[in-house]
């Protein structure tokens, strides 16, 4: 009988390292922005992947305001909120929540993305989206941010 003589070794809180990754929404899809955003979030890109171990990094995302949407898609797309009581459904159409709130889009486009588990809520908190160019960051999180210079 052979001997195992590698084991893969499994990451752990000890030996995880995050990392803060900024992308530009400018000019870019909403789907392949977002997908981008949910694999980095997730962790698949890291070789040492587990599904059920949280090694996703920080995303922040700039210009949301700016993202390239079509405009049948902004005119068809609808997102829709049920209360619970008769009568209670809500539509709202793209155009209407990107004008009230630029990020919210987005947001919902990522957490549609992510898997329904219990890391979800703890990933979705590592996910910051801003409107334009100029951000703020918890403090934190601010010593990720690599030094220009």
């Amino acid at each position: 009988m052979l001997k195992r003589t590698h084991y893969t070794e499994t990451p752990s809180a000890k030996t995880l390292t995050r990392e803060l990754v900024i992308l530009d929404a400018n000019k870019q899809k909403l789907g392949r922005l977002a997908t981008r955003a949910a694999t980095l979030l997730i962790g698949k890109h890291k070789a040492n992947y587990v599904a059920n171990i949280d090694l996703g990094d920080y995303v922040v995302i700039l210009n949301a305001s700016l993202l390239d949407i079509d405009q049948k898609k902004l005119l068809s797309k609808e997102y829709n909120r049920y209360s619970g009581y008769q009568g209670g459904q809500k539509k709202t159409l793209l155009v209407d929540m990107q004008k009230k709130n630029p990020t919210e889009p987005l947001k919902l486009a990522i957490k549609g993305m992510l898997p329904d588990t219990k890391l979800k809520t703890e990933r979705l908190k590592r996910l910051f989206i801003f409107a334009h160019s100029e951000f703020q960051l918890p403090k934190e999180i601010q010593k990720l941010v690599p030094k220009n210079g």
